[in-house]
């Protein structure tokens, strides 16, 4: 059998009550022995563990020790020793002006029996157990004529072993407390299945973009709120429990949304045409993804005239990111603005207004021609801009890519345009060519996504672009693409023309 111990001197008088509240406090998984004025036994399975109070001259002493075989020295130290001392020191805390010491005495003393015993710090009970040497050397001061080697003990009988919790905590519940906050709480780990004392407990959360944070929790405290984060997010939460000589296992990780807002941005891009003399038809798109704050349920788009400062607003809902405002007044000025919508509420309406009249009469071909440019300079430039940004790409590859979409898209364009008026003869209105070119938009949006991951970040992004079809790296691939296969389609559907004599 192999003894260990940790004894506390106190100077002066004892705080009254500290030994008493502390043998009730000892470890539940400890069985009760024996008690008496000063001191109590317990065992922790067949292992005694000995608890005394001795009055020395100046003050008292509170010594701490068990007896172990040596392969349950480490299991002594675990769950006897270190939580007594923890327990005692929190205890001696608890008195600001009393003055103490601790120290550990020499095992190799101990067991000798001797009389004078030397002491090791206390310092050493946090610090890691070092590999090598395998022994350590008794402190106890020798007389010099005593020229014999000094006595050698094992490391683990002055080291405990690292004591980290080897169980996650049990009963973590992590529930949203609102779009900004997530409360966690704790139900701890079993006492019976603590190391040591349990200093307190490190919540761990990742998401919503940010990198790993780490919020400490005290020992006591079961409930935490992590604040801050980002609305309608995905965060991934873990609780472990610490002690001082580390952090422990972490519970399996829980998954959990914080809820969802109003969205903080209007959706972007908003343009307008004029359709005819009573209707013009509004684009959109959503709210950039990081400021939705849920998901988008509709929009809403609001109008009135142009100069009616003070008039009511007409409104129009829709769940897609176009609508047709109609029964309007002839060639008149209307301000209009959209705004988003979730579960929670609508969001903020797009500034400035895009302001757009009605036409005055049905277009005519050379209205037709300067409304087809304004929508396929939209469709094609913009989007294949605001993609090659997305990708990464440089500045130069960026011009690249633009200028041959560009050269591409415009003879595309007119070829469009001229095969419409074939089809459809003098008499084409810009509200069958819009909502055509919506349906090809639908197309795009579709399919954008699905090439996206496929893009490669150097300068033969432009030649692919140029290519056109057959080779969709960019969604300005698609959309030559699917310009032309719309325009094919309205060419098969079309008589075919009639000779003149």
């Amino acid at each position: 059998m192999e003894q260990i111990g940790v004894e506390f001197t106190i100077d002066g008088k004892e705080p009254t009550g500290l030994f008493e509240r502390l043998c009730a406090q000892l470890p539940p998984h400890l069985c009760p022995g024996n008690d008496w004025s000063d001191g109590t036994l317990s065992y922790l399975g067949e292992q005694p563990v000995l608890v005394r109070r001795k009055t020395v001259e100046n003050g008292v002493k509170i010594m701490i020790s068990g007896r172990a075989v040596s392969d349950r020295i480490d299991d002594m130290w675990l769950y006897a020793i270190i939580p007594i001392v923890e327990k005692t020191k929190l205890l001696l805390k608890e008195w600001s002006r009393s003055c103490w010491t601790c120290s550990i005495p020499c095992p190799h003393c101990t067991k000798a029996g001797l009389k004078r015993l030397g002491y090791f710090s206390a310092g050493l009970l946090w610090e890691e157990r070092p590999d090598k040497p395998a022994k350590l050397q008794c402190p106890r001061p020798r007389d010099r004529s005593n020229k014999a080697t000094p006595a050698s003990l094992m490391t683990m009988l002055v080291y405990p072993p690292k004591a980290v919790p080897t169980v996650a905590p049990s009963d973590v519940v992590v529930n949203p407390a609102s779009s900004t906050e997530i409360e966690v709480s704790v139900g701890g780990i079993p006492v019976h299945m603590r190391p040591c004392v349990i200093l307190g407990y490190i919540v761990k959360y990742t998401g919503g973009g940010r990198e790993t944070v780490e919020v400490p929790m005290k020992d006591g405290q079961h409930t935490v709120t992590l604040r801050g984060l980002r609305k309608s997010a995905k965060y991934t939460v873990t609780v472990a429990g610490f002690t001082a000589g580390g952090v422990g296992k972490e519970c399996d990780p829980i998954d959990v949304f914080t809820m969802e807002d109003v969205p903080d941005a209007p959706p972007v891009d908003v343009t307008a045409f004029a359709c005819s003399i009573s209707e013009i038809k509004v684009f959109w798109k959503a709210p950039p993804k990081d400021q939705c704050n849920g998901a988008i349920l509709g929009y809403n788009v609001r109008y009135r005239g142009k100069n009616d400062v003070g008039a009511e607003y007409e409104m129009v809902s829709t769940d897609t990111t176009h609508a047709v405002l109609q029964n309007l007044q002839r060639a008149r000025a209307y301000s209009i603005t959209v705004q988003a919508r979730t579960s929670i509420g609508e969001g903020p309406f797009s500034h400035p207004p895009v302001v757009k009249r009605t036409l005055l009469d049905d277009p005519r071909d050379d209205e037709l021609e300067d409304v087809t440019d304004m929508l396929v300079d939209k469709l094609f430039m913009e989007d294949t801009r605001r993609l090659a940004i997305n990708l990464g790409l440089t500045v130069v590859q960026i011009d690249d890519v633009c200028r041959d979409c560009d050269r591409d898209s415009r003879e595309t364009k007119y070829q469009m345009l001229r095969k419409w008026k074939q089809v459809t003869g003098s008499n084409a209105t810009v509200l069958s060519l819009c909502s055509a070119l919506e349906a090809l938009d639908a197309k795009v949006s579709e399919s954008a996504e699905h090439c996206r991951p496929g893009a490669e970040h150097n300068r033969a992004l432009a030649e692919h672009c140029r290519m056109g079809v057959g080779q969709p790296w960019l969604e300005g691939v698609y959309y030559i693409s699917l310009a032309k296969q719309i325009m094919d389609s309205f060419e098969s559907k079309s008589p075919e023309p009639t000779s003149k004599e």
